[in-house]
């Protein structure tokens, strides 16, 4: 059995652990322990500059067969939208703990803390087949309405209709799963019947998919990284959007290159060109472009973009004029020494590896200069 000693905790931590403790306790989501098994427990900040208490599994997670159930890709979630103008999205109440662990395997879950031993009933977040166990277990509460009206991300529920009428009918049967599952919607977070709502960090409605309002106020108002940690968070977030940027990879090149080991090792590092390419990036996620729904009844456009650059090359997945997506690659060494019209030809091989499940056995059209 896997034990780890107690960490030291502040005078606010611990005021905080007795709390949700005590409140855990009589949720009856924990209760006491003589496992042999023990987690220590520590805090992270959330957003809001509060602190989460949390278990560090590390230990446990080591030494557990992994569950390989797959969580679904985010862009093939977006994709089954097309046609739909009326949204509901549903969060769940604290989703893993609406999960009871088999009684076998409860013992495993025991953490410590200065104010006893203590182990879940419940499925606790940071184990590492929580998301996992969490997905197959909506995935067949839901399976005879998932890609007809209903898709899942974990506890993030999104149901989807082409007419007020159908969307209330689908919103019937999904309540009725959810009912019978007893599993309980935190009704802050859930918005019925709307033409636009946010799901996974994108506001999707009848003409497409954009990124996020609040995720691009954090970008623009990101402030020139001082380190290699920060510059590193912000290409994290700039990367997820990716998609909705023309010629990622190349305004990015100045900065993806000071990641590399040893280049950002003090703030002369901060160059003019990976200010400007800061900037720019910046600009660029603000402008908030819509992106459409794939329509497979009709043709693709895959176009490459001619700006000459040394750094990459770029392309978008067009229809009936419309963007679906960009795509860009960075050039590597070698490929910066190609010719242009063999740069072209490699932009070309990225572009249809990047949309092969859009384009692969019908056909297309390829446009350059």
């Amino acid at each position: 059995p896997v034990s780890r000693p107690m960490y030291r905790l502040s005078p606010l931590e611990l005021d905080k652990v007795k709390r949700q403790v005590t409140d855990l306790l009589a949720k009856g989501m924990i209760r006491p322990s003589t496992s042999p098994y023990s987690a220590p427990i520590l805090f992270v900040g959330k957003k809001d500059g509060t602190l989460r208490m949390c278990i560090d599994y590390r230990g446990l997670n080591a030494t557990t067969i992994k569950n390989r159930y797959p969580l679904p890709r985010v862009d093939d979630l977006l994709d089954k939208l097309k046609g739909s103008a009326y949204f509901s999205s549903i969060d769940l109440q604290q989703g893993y703990n609406q999960i009871r662990i088999d009684a076998s395997d409860i013992l495993k879950t025991a953490f410590r803390t200065p104010f006893g031993h203590f182990e879940y009933t419940v499925l606790s977040f940071g184990l590492t087949n929580a998301p996992a166990t969490f997905q197959a277990v909506m995935d067949r509460m839901f399976r005879p309405y998932i890609d007809r009206f209903v898709v899942c991300y974990l506890d993030d529920i999104l149901v989807y209709s082409k007419t007020r009428e159908e969307h209330l009918e689908h919103l019937k049967l999904v309540l009725e799963v959810l009912r019978r599952e007893q599993m309980f919607a935190k009704r802050a977070k859930c918005f019925w019947a709307q033409p636009q709502v946010e799901y996974l960090g994108h506001i999707v409605s009848a003409t497409g998919v954009k990124m996020d309002p609040r995720k691009v106020a954090v970008v623009r108002d990101w402030p020139a990284p001082q380190n290699l940690q920060e510059l590193r968070k912000f290409l994290g977030l700039t990367n997820y959007f990716r998609k909705f940027i023309k010629q990622y990879s190349v305004l990015a090149a100045p900065l993806t290159n000071l990641t590399r080991k040893g280049a950002f090792i003090s703030l002369e590092s901060w160059t003019s060109e990976c200010q400007q390419a800061f900037k720019e990036l910046k600009r660029v996620v603000a402008d908030d472009i819509t992106l459409a729904f794939p329509d497979h009844s009709l043709p693709f456009l895959v176009e490459l973009f001619s700006d000459a650059s040394i750094y990459g090359s770029g392309a978008v997945l067009l229809q009936e004029g419309r963007p679906i997506a960009f795509t860009s690659k960075k050039f590597s060494g070698a490929e910066t020494r190609y010719t242009t019209g063999e740069q072209e030809l490699l932009a070309v091989i990225h572009a249809l590896k990047e949309w092969r499940c859009y384009l692969e056995g019908r056909p297309f059209t390829l446009k350059t200069d």
